[in-house]
Parts: structure tokens; C-alpha cells; sequence
């Protein structure tokens, strides 16, 4: 059994402070589409595990790339509290029915959303990476344990004849429905089979009809003559049967195209139009990725650490990486401008998921700030006690933090100090040197293919990049 799944513990949960939320509890969903569901009672009527400290700490690791979103999750259901697994107290005889969640059984939290009905967390696990077609070890995929839930609900005698439980039932039905809709959105399997069943056949066996969920099965191709039964037979009513042969007559000829993919950062917009079509900023409401327990609004967006994510459709997910960003470099030389600009160009397609400073990279970047080093304490351009400060932070960040300056009767002083002075000099003309180097070599190929100490020559210079960063590639 997960404990504390509850509702969020602060009124505003973007504007709390992230020292205060237990065990990171952030979801990574946008403020709007939290207050979407929060006002569906059907939807809050199941106690959403989005808030529930073991799924945040799931989420802390997936984010800072320490656990793989499709991680096994090993769950106690004895006491789950959700319709069916009070029905199952009830009614002992469908507990062999009941969905486990045993080591080596391969589920992962979206299974579990499915298994629960839970539109939030299915929500995040697509969002966090998790394939909607990712298979347990019999096969069955979320699509799979979401329809097969009506069957199980609809062999208990009776439930629908009770008042409460008709309630019950009718706000899983209206759940389901809407998790079935968000995983075809994104393009998961129609005809999986398990046990030699699709689920078509699992919703269209069941006495009581979801027509809504059979409409979007066959809408988004599903076999309407699974093993070549003809699903027809199990519809009693002559107005059932003819609603289901009008929706195959329409869909089940296959000539129909699944409807756009939505954007699974559920922005509202479609995938192409949104991060399949150019890298979107990290939102600063979501968890660090440094796993420092904060915001990245709180956290590393505040050092100039700008983070960026983009579809990667190999593996079907939103991908987070840091961007590598130019607009606060200074070239006075116009042609180095332009090949500046074409060179990050090139680095940001040569970086899409390793570290900056790894491998060669890294080992010249040792080299330049040693350089540095020497070149300025030889000729007493610095002071020995500032030299570390100076490698460490970045003078762009501290001035844009003491010009918002929160005391609005206090006049913010901004100024640079004398070894800051001689430290920027000097990166500013290593800068110059390392791309007067590249112009001569005439591509980026051989700058990136070499000992690489012209291009971390270059990117020395840039905001944040010259900061210790083995914490964000530890992954």
C-alpha cells in the first residue's frame, strides 16, 4: 500500500516554498491542467498518488537520471483503498482477478495508474518518460489493465443496483474513459493481446457498453474481428448492435488516420506544434534536475544554468538536457560573431544528452583554467583570495540578482571587483584566441575531433559554463 496519498499540502504548490514540501513533492504537470482535473469530483474522487511521498522520491530519481522511468514497482494492494479494492474485501471470490504488483512481475507506476484509475499519475508517468506501451511480464500493457477493469467491476453481481456503489462505479467509468483517451492520444498499441484478448474485446464482452472507449478503440485502429470473432455477438440489444456496426463501418476499415498527437507535456498543443518542432524551457515549477530538492525556478535557473527539453522520438519522450546558450557572450569581431553563432550551433547537436565538460572537454577545460590561473597570479593581476570565487560563480547571475533588488526604497549597488575585472579580461581573450583558432581550421569537425581545447576555450566563456558540473551528468 502507498501511505500519505493525498491532496496537495500547500494551497498554491508552485508558489510553496520547496524547503517545505515533503519528500519533493512537485508534480511535474502544468498548473492548469491540475486545477482541470481538481474540479472534476469523478476525477478527485480517487485520492490521486501524484502526492504521495514514495512516487515523489520515484520522481526525484527519474528527473536527476538516477532510476530509469520504467522501473519495476513493488506494491502491497492488500489494503488498497480504490473501488475495486474495496469490492475485492466484499467480495473475496475476485480476488484472483485482483491486479499484484510482486518483484519480477515487470509493472511500472503507469501500471499502477491504470490499475488505480488514476488520471493524475498517468498523466505524469507519460510525462516522466514511461512508454505507453511498456509491457509486464504477461504482456499486458496500461491500455490493457484499464480495460480489463471494467470486465473485473462487471462480473460482481449486482454493483450497479447499489446506490453508492453505482456513484462509485460510474466515476471509474468516467476515469478510465479518460485514461483510455490520453493513452491512444499518445500513440499506444490498439491490439495488444493477452490471454488471446485485445481490448476491444475486454470492453465489449461486458454487459454494461462504454461506447465512448469503444468509439476511440476503433477510431485509433483497433481490429474490430479480433482472432476472427465477430465482437457483434456480444451486444444483446438490437441498438446496441447497430450503434457498434455503424462505428465499425466507419473506423474498422482502417482507412482513417489516428488524430494528432498531443504534446505530452500536455500544454494543450500538439506534438508537432510544441516540443517536436523546437526545444521549449524546462518549466521552473518542475523539480531541479540537480537533485537539490528545489524548484529549477529556486534552484539552478538562478545560476544561469539554462535547461531545455525536446521530443526524442527513438524512444518516444520528452527529453531534458542543458542548453547552451550565446546571447550573453560578447565578439565584437563581426566574422567570429557569425562563426560563433554557427558553432554553437554545432554544439548543441554535439552535447544532446553527455555532459559538456566530459571526456576531452572536460580535460581541456583543467588545462585553460590552469593557464589562467598562472597568467594572472604571475603577473599579480589577481588576488590569490578571490581566484577560486571567481572560477566559481558568474558575474552575469550576481548582477542581474542585485539589479532586483527586493527593498524597493534601497538603490542596488552593482560592481565589479578588481580581480572579477581581470578574471572576465582573461577569459574574454582566451574567447577570441580559441575562435581565431577554429576560423583557421576551417570546420567544426576537426575542433570538435581534436584535444578539443579550442572549443572548451569557447565555451569557458560562456555564462554558468565555467561552474563545477559533474553533479548534473552524474547520471
Amino acid at each position: 500500500m502507498l501511505r500519505n496519498s493525498q491532496g496537495p499540502p500547500h494551497p498554491d504548490l508552485y508558489d510553496a516554498p520547496a524547503t517545505k514540501q515533503p519528500a519533493m513533492v512537485h508534480p511535474s504537470l502544468p498548473k492548469k491542467l491540475l486545477e482541470e482535473f481538481s474540479a472534476d469530483p469523478r476525477i478527485i474522487s480517487c485520492a490521486s498518488d501524484v502526492w504521495n511521498e514514495q512516487f515523489a522520491r520515484w520522481r526525484a530519481q527519474v528527473l536527476c537520471r538516477k532510476l530509469h522511468a520504467e522501473a519495476e514497482l513493488i506494491v502491497d494492494t492488500t489494503h488498497d483503498r480504490s473501488f475495486l479494492g474495496t469490492l475485492r474485501h466484499a467480495m473475496p471470490s475476485i480476488i484472483p482477478l485482483y491486479p499484484t504488483f510482486r518483484k519480477g512481475e515487470r509493472k511500472t507506476w503507469l501500471h499502477y495508474a491504470a490499475h488505480r484509475t488514476d488520471v493524475l499519475l498517468a498523466h505524469e508517468c507519460v510525462r516522466l518518460g514511461i512508454d505507453v506501451d511498456c509491457k509486464d511480464s504477461q504482456g499486458a500493457t496500461a491500455l490493457t489493465m484499464v480495460c480489463r477493469l471494467l470486465g473485473i467491476t462487471d462480473m460482481i453481481p449486482g454493483c450497479g443496483q447499489w446506490e453508492e456503489a453505482r456513484g462509485m462505479l460510474e466515476a471509474q467509468t468516467h476515469r478510465i474513459t479518460i485514461i483510455v483517451e490520453m493513452l491512444l492520444s499518445q500513440r499506444a498499441k490498439v491490439d495488444i493481446y493477452v490471454d488471446g484478448r485485445t481490448p476491444l474485446y475486454e470492453i465489449c464482452k461486458i454487459s454494461r457498453k462504454v461506447f465512448p472507449v469503444i468509439e476511440m478503440l476503433l477510431q485509433h485502429g483497433a481490429n474490430p474481428r479480433p482472432n476472427g470473432e465477430d465482437l457483434a455477438l456480444h451486444f444483446n440489444e438490437p441498438a446496441d448492435q447497430m450503434r457498434y456496426a455503424n462505428l465499425v463501418a466507419k473506423y474498422g476499415t482502417g482507412s482513417i488516420a489516428r488524430p494528432p498527437q498531443p504534446c505530452p507535456c500536455w500544454s494543450g498543443k500538439l506534438l508537432s506544434e510544441c516540443h517536436d518542432l523546437y526545444d521549449q524551457a524546462y518549466p521552473a515549477y518542475h523539480l531541479c534536475l540537480c537533485n537539490s530538492r528545489k524548484v529549477y525556478g529556486k534552484c539552478c535557473a538562478r545560476r544561469n544554468i539554462w535547461l531545455v527539453e525536446r521530443w526524442y522520438a527513438p524512444d518516444r519522450y520528452i527529453m531534458s538536457t542543458i542548453s547552451i546558450q550565446s546571447g550573453s557572450v560578447q565578439v565584437p569581431d563581426k566574422e567570429l560573431a557569425e562563426l560563433f553563432e554557427k558553432l554553437m550551433q554545432y554544439a548543441r547537436t554535439y552535447f544532446p544528452k553527455t555532459s559538456v565538460w566530459s571526456g576531452k572537454a572536460g580535460l581541456a577545460r583543467v588545462v585553460h583554467q590552469e593557464r589562467i590561473e598562472k597568467i594572472l597570479l604571475d603577473a599579480k593581476r589577481i588576488d590569490p583570495a578571490f581566484l577560486v570565487t571567481c572560477q566559481r560563480s558568474d558575474w552575469d547571475s550576481h548582477k542581474s540578482f542585485c539589479q532586483s533588488v527586493p527593498d524597493p526604497n534601497a538603490e542596488p549597488k552593482i560592481q565589479m571587483l578588481p580581480s572579477q575585472v581581470e578574471y572576465k579580461r582573461e577569459v574574454q581573450k582566451m574567447l577570441m584566441e580559441s575562435l581565431r583558432r577554429i576560423q583557421q581550421m576551417g570546420n567544426f569537425r576537426d575542433a570538435f575531433e581534436g584535444d578539443m581545447m579550442e572549443v572548451a576555450g569557447v565555451l569557458y566563456a560562456m555564462p554558468g559554463m565555467e561552474m563545477e558540473m559533474k553533479d548534473w551528468y552524474n547520471w
